[in-house]
């Protein structure tokens, strides 16, 4: 997954497939920065299992792009098995 310039994303609820450490180590090689809090400037939000209510509210309010675990899961195989991102 290669993320585009100033990506910032964040990550709610409980990755099924991963830990949350090892799913910011991702996010950080794939040149992107990690939200610890959601502002107007998070691009996506990764939704895992129970997701924050408040976690999605936010992502509404600041139009966050919402992208599922098995999605994010999915691009990372891609990546690594040199398929398309």
């Amino acid at each position: 997954m290669t993320c585009p310039e100033n990506c910032c994303i964040g990550i709610t609820g409980t990755l099924e497939t991963m830990t949350q450490d090892e799913a910011i180590k991702l996010i950080h090689e794939a040149g992107c920065a990690y939200a610890y809090t959601l502002s107007p400037d998070t691009t996506c939000l990764i939704v895992g299992k129970n997701p924050s209510e408040h976690a999605l509210m936010n992502a509404e309010t600041f139009n966050i792009h919402l992208v599922f675990e098995g999605e994010f899961a999915d691009k990372i195989i891609k990546q690594r098995c040199g398929g398309d991102t």
